[in-house]
């Protein structure tokens, strides 16, 4: 048995040698080449390109509105030809309350001071005139018409009116403001005569559109207002209520009101917390 499996593995052994041999020995033998021969002939090159990516367009406009609000109707699709001066979208313009009450308050604070610069201007023209006024206090009454002038025209230019040369005189005129020339030949923005005193009313709306809060303490009042409506607010006060304190004191925010009493005080509050309902 012994004898046998030697012989089967001497066998096997010789095989595997000369296998070896064999593939060493092809691989070692030149490759023949086989070639194929076609005849010519006219044809359509096909190429194909296989890419990911987006299609952009190969100029772009951005479009926003020059005012804020919200776009409540859109005319034209994507990918839709557009003319110019074509309506593509309205917006609708939403005002923030709060800045438009103050908007409102400082046009109307703004004429109160303009009537009252001009006033005072006169007054001392005339006196100029008879060589009561030197011309340095004349220069300077000038000087402060003309700060009166233009801080009422930014206040109309804050409260959305177009303050332009073609509209000023439409826009101001239920301000009863016109447009004129100076001295000078420029052209100012110039309070009218006034033929009826303002209204309780007015005077009313500026408090209501002011102030947050009031409240009393001994004899003094305190007004809460909003940031940098005091002096609005106590313009109103001291037209309404003047006959009622002994005086007043706007900052910023808050205004400072002394009564008589305490009793004038409570009351005072009071007609004041009823202009806020």
């Amino acid at each position: 048995m012994k004898k046998f499996l030697k012989i089967f593995l001497g066998v096997l052994f010789a095989a595997l040698l000369l296998g070896t041999f064999v593939f060493l020995w092809q691989k070692t033998r030149p490759v023949k080449v086989v070639y194929t021969i076609v005849q010519p002939k006219l044809d359509t090159l096909k190429q194909f390109v296989v890419a990911t990516g987006k299609v952009e367009p190969r100029d772009e406009v951005l479009i926003k509105p020059q005012i804020s609000g919200i776009v409540s109707d859109v005319y034209k699709e994507a990918g839709q030809m557009v003319r110019k001066g074509e309506v593509i979208a309205t917006v609708k313009v939403v005002p923030e309350m709060g800045q438009l009450s103050s908007a409102e308050s400082r046009v109307s604070v703004a004429e109160i001071s303009l009537d009252q610069t001009r006033r005072e201007f006169d007054r001392t023209e005339a006196l100029h005139k008879k060589g009561v006024v030197s011309d340095e206090e004349y220069e300077q009454g000038r000087t402060a018409l003309r700060k009166a002038q233009e801080e009422l025209q930014n206040a109309l230019i804050e409260a959305g009116y177009d303050v332009t040369q073609s509209t000023v005189s439409r826009d101001i005129k239920k301000l009863r403001i016109v447009k004129g020339h100076d001295r000078d030949g420029n052209y100012r923005y110039i309070a009218a005569e006034q033929t009826a005193p303002r209204s309780d009313n007015h005077y009313r709306e500026l408090f209501a559109h002011s102030v947050k809060s009031v409240a009393y303490a001994l004899n003094n009042v305190v007004v809460k207002c909003y940031t940098g409506m005091a002096s609005t607010a106590c313009v109103a006060v001291d037209e309404l209520f003047g006959d009622m304190m002994l005086g007043s004191l706007a900052g910023d925010d808050t205004i400072i009101i002394v009564t008589y009493n305490e009793h004038g005080a409570e009351q005072l509050s009071r007609e004041l917390k009823n202009l806020l309902v």
